[in-house]
């Protein structure tokens, strides 16, 4: 004889007759929020577990990078008006490189670019105390390549990311931040790399000059022989008339020769002067930018981060937590449940509570549980 076996209380109830029972919720389609919260609850260990581990490997992974020291220094870009280029604009001809003041963000660009990271790759370091040897970047950096130009081009790409440049756009200066594994290395990157700003932008305006006092000799040997052939012309005029003064038409054509060369004379003398000027720019060597803070010496290394990746870690830990709780939970979920969801979570709940208030109980009844399975 098969003996009935009673519900358990607090089941659900026997379904009435010629209703449905409702489906069984699943955490993956269809669960309420509670049923989810008791997971989360049944599963805290786990939760935890896992917030702590990922927030412990990222604490860990930033003491084990490496100490670096920043630099920072900040300049103001001086730019000049080029006269050769406002008097090509007025004789509608294009002169490259007239433009007037460059603008900062020219200036945070070039800082950024292969050409000077290149040169501040390649440059030989020698720092008493720390580079007894002359020492470059791409050494420095240990990169690996096939060629010297491919560990070149690695070691540009380490210091693009140890380089940084920001612009104030209330008073236009450029600050210069460089990182380096030691204070002394990047206080002398911060200066080399100004350095080699200046010195490109050296070149740049003496070759701009150059081409400044080419154009203007030019067209002052133009204008020379147009001024000359309109003194000829006024001449000849002169020469042939020398009543004009009593002719109207005489005076109207004597006013318009003679306007014509004063005009020839006034653009002879700007050219004169401007090709002068383009030649003392030729071979001027002062700076073309204003230090407003030379390269500084770091004093103490520079933050790791870690609260903030131990923070990061431990909401990526616990959101990895509950995506395993609920996998787990949906395993392991006996197909009828034991109590209804609220009753099960008012109980998880004031587990958890307990638990959080005396750990140590916790972890006793953890252990007493194998024991009692076995028995």
């Amino acid at each position: 004889m098969t003996q009935a076996i009673s519900p358990t209380p607090g089941a659900y109830p026997a379904p009435s007759p010629g209703r449905t029972p409702p489906p069984e919720p699943s955490l993956l389609g269809g669960g309420t929020i509670l049923t989810a919260l008791n997971a989360l609850l049944r599963q805290r260990v786990l939760v935890l577990g896992c917030a702590l581990l990922v927030g412990a490997l990222a604490a860990t992974w930033t003491f084990s990078r490496e100490r670096t020291y920043t630099s920072s220094s900040s300049f103001m870009p001086e730019g000049r008006q080029s006269s050769v280029g406002g008097l090509a604009a007025q004789l509608g001809l294009s002169l490259p490189g007239t433009s007037g003041a460059d603008s900062p963000e020219f200036y945070a660009d070039l800082l950024k670019s292969h050409e000077i990271l290149g040169a501040a790759v390649t440059t030989a370091y020698t720092i008493p105390g720390v580079l007894p040897r002359p020492t470059t970047m791409v050494d420095l950096y240990r990169v690996k390549g096939e060629t010297p130009a491919l560990r070149r081009d690695e070691a540009i790409k380490r210091l693009e990311k140890d380089v940084d440049v920001a612009i104030s756009a209330r008073t236009s200066v450029v600050t210069v931040k460089v990182s380096a594994s030691t204070a002394e290395l990047a206080q002398r990157l911060n200066q080399r790399l100004l350095e080699l700003l200046s010195d490109f932008n050296l070149r740049r305006r003496q070759s701009r000059a150059s081409e400044e006092r080419r154009f203007a000799e030019e067209r002052l040997g133009t204008v020379k022989a147009e001024l000359r052939v309109a003194e000829d012309r006024l001449q000849t005029f002169l020469q042939s008339n020398r009543d004009y003064q009593h002719s109207p038409s005489l005076v109207f054509s004597y006013e318009r020769l003679q306007a014509d060369v004063m005009l020839l004379r006034q653009v002879v003398s700007t050219l004169q002067q401007s090709a002068e000027q383009a030649k003392i720019e030729e071979v001027r060597d002062t700076p073309t930018v204003t230090a407003v803070e030379r390269p500084t010496l770091p004093v103490r290394p520079d933050s790791r981060g870690t609260v903030k990746f131990a923070l990061i870690g431990l909401v990526l830990g616990t959101f990895l937590g509950m995506g395993l709780a609920f996998v787990r939970e949906t395993i392991s979920r006996p197909s009828l449940r034991e109590t209804s969801d609220y009753e099960e979570f008012v109980r998880l709940r004031h587990e958890a509570f307990t638990d959080l208030m005396h750990p140590w109980k916790a972890l006793r009844r953890r252990r007493a549980r194998p024991a009692e399975r076995a028995a």
